[in-house]
């Protein structure tokens, strides 16, 4: 982590110091984490990490018993944007990383 800025964290990447950039603080922990194969996920819960299902979002879950529309979500992951589009967005925003 390089600074804090509410709930963003300012992160860079430890294979290129040169890339930098910006994530919520949920995508941390201060549990210690314990590699290896004492517990399996499912393929629903292993979605559902990736949509951004943290605790607060887990109370909910369970709260509407389960039963949470993530169609908002489904549609903002589908977009597909062409790589020249993207590396066009980097280089006429001066974006960092952008060649």
């Amino acid at each position: 982590m390089i600074k804090t800025d509410g709930k963003y964290v300012e992160v860079k990447s430890a294979a290129n110091s040169s890339l930098t950039g910006w994530t919520t603080s949920e995508n941390f922990s201060t549990k210690k984490i314990i590699s290896g194969n004492t517990t399996s996920v499912t393929i629903s819960e292993a979605a559902l990490a990736g949509k951004g299902f943290n605790q607060d979002v887990e109370n909910e879950y369970k709260a509407a018993g389960g039963n949470i529309n993530f169609e908002a979500v489904d549609w903002t992951e589908a977009i597909n944007i062409p790589d020249d589009d993207l590396l066009n967005f980097l280089v006429e925003g001066r974006l960092a990383g952008a060649n």
